[in-house]
């Protein structure tokens, strides 16, 4: 069978391309009409030129049309990843924003009740618990921020309140367990510090601009021959001090005081050996100090060296003098002549010196002096105080001796 048949176009020139009609040859056969040599019996060249420019440019048509609509799809596909992109900054941008507010409203809120005179006063463990949430729920904008400098405008007014009526050297151990939460909350692991108030965390501000004054003023009013209440300031605070601090504190207050002190000790007329207050300040020179502090050593030495010397005076002298006195009467002579003279110096000052009946210490007599318990072992007093016995000079005991009775 044979009839018309689909045509298969394989591209736009397809189209251009003549086709013969052979059914219309057979007919033109079968008429008996006469043919001329090289005619078709369809042939009109003006409208195939006309047909295959419009088939050029529809062509044309077709493929920037094809390319504006691939550039669409693509456009339309960039635009959808970028919607996708900007929502989800936006949706971040909106969470920034709310912290932000609420992180406004905690600073708001801190600033008004710590004002003076504000109707609900801040406690520092509710600022420490603020400070805690900033670290848990604004971590990255607490970084970012440097919200740890808050501190100085909130925590440091409060925590110098609450040091007020603080007198270091009586009540040594006050204020660790404030100072150490302080510490683990503002202090910066991160960052290494020098010898330098310049380059200082939140923490170390604390301690320098609110702690070390109280201290300073104590060391200054603080009576050398009387270490021990030193000795147990230091050691109880040693592990919240920054070493280097712990190093200004002893070049610029501690050491200038003992250095005075021992330039003016006289062996001769000075009651208490000196290294009774002297020694107990080997303990001061801790390992590590040296990186911060290269003539701690150096200093104690230079102390002690003094210390020596001056107590080869006294030996010397006390030498020239049991000389002169009779061996078998030194040893009780100058016993006798030190509680002599504290008793004389108990009677100018108007204070009552008795023995108290069936007490003694070390094997010496304990006497009642004003207000205090004291034993005399050769030429040193030593006082009962705080439940301890410890040796005081003779203008010690006289003011202890009078002190109010509380």
């Amino acid at each position: 069978m044979t009839g018309r048949e689909q045509r298969v176009l394989q591209g736009y020139d397809s189209i251009a391309q003549k086709h013969d009609r052979p059914d219309s040859d057979e007919e033109l056969q079968n008429s008996g009409a006469p043919q001329q040599f090289g005619t078709k019996a369809f042939d009109m060249p003006e409208l195939l030129h006309n047909l295959n420019m419009l088939v050029d440019m529809s062509e044309q048509d077709i493929i920037q049309n094809d390319r504006e609509y691939r550039y669409e799809s693509d456009l339309v596909v960039t635009l959808r990843h970028e919607e996708v992109k900007l929502s989800a900054l936006v949706e971040q941008e909106e969470g920034q924003v709310t912290k932000l507010t609420e992180i406004v409203g905690f600073i708001e809120n801190l600033e008004s009740r710590a004002a003076d005179g504000a109707a609900d006063p801040l406690s520092l463990s509710e600022c420490a618990n603020v400070f805690r949430r900033f670290q848990e729920d604004f971590y990255e904008e607490y970084k970012v921020y440097d919200l740890s400098t808050l501190a100085v405008a909130v925590v440091f007014p409060l925590v110098r309140q609450h040091l007020a009526d603080w007198e270091p050297l009586k009540d040594s151990r006050r204020s660790l367990d404030v100072f150490k939460q302080w510490k683990d909350i503002l202090e910066d692991s991160n960052r290494t510090f020098s010898q330098d108030v310049d380059n200082m965390d939140s923490y170390q501000r604390l301690v320098w601009e609110v702690w070390l004054p109280c201290v300073r003023g104590a060391i200054l009013a603080w009576t050398v021959r009387e270490p021990e209440p030193l000795i147990d300031l230091l050691e109880f605070w040693l592990p919240l001090l920054p070493p280097w601090m712990l190093s200004n504190l002893l070049e610029q207050l501690i050491f200038p005081r003992l250095q005075a002190e021992v330039d003016t000790w006289n062996p001769l007329t000075d009651t208490m050996p000196i290294h009774a207050w002297l020694h107990p300040f080997r303990s001061v020179t801790l390992p590590g100090l040296a990186a911060y502090q290269p003539g701690a050593r150096e200093n104690i030495a230079y102390l002690y060296q003094t210390e020596k010397q001056r107590e080869m005076e006294a030996t010397k002298k006390a030498t020239d003098y049991k000389a002169i006195m009779s061996s078998g009467s030194s040893s009780t002579v100058v016993p006798s002549s030190f509680r002599e003279m504290v008793m004389k110096r108990a009677e100018e000052t108007g204070i009552i010196m008795l023995p108290i009946p069936n007490k003694s210490q070390e094997g010496k007599p304990v006497y009642k002096f004003g207000n205090v318990q004291i034993y005399i072992d050769k030429t040193v007093l030593f006082v009962f105080e705080d439940g301890r016995w410890a040796p005081k000079s003779l203008n010690r005991l006289i003011e202890l001796a009078t002190l109010p009775v509380t």
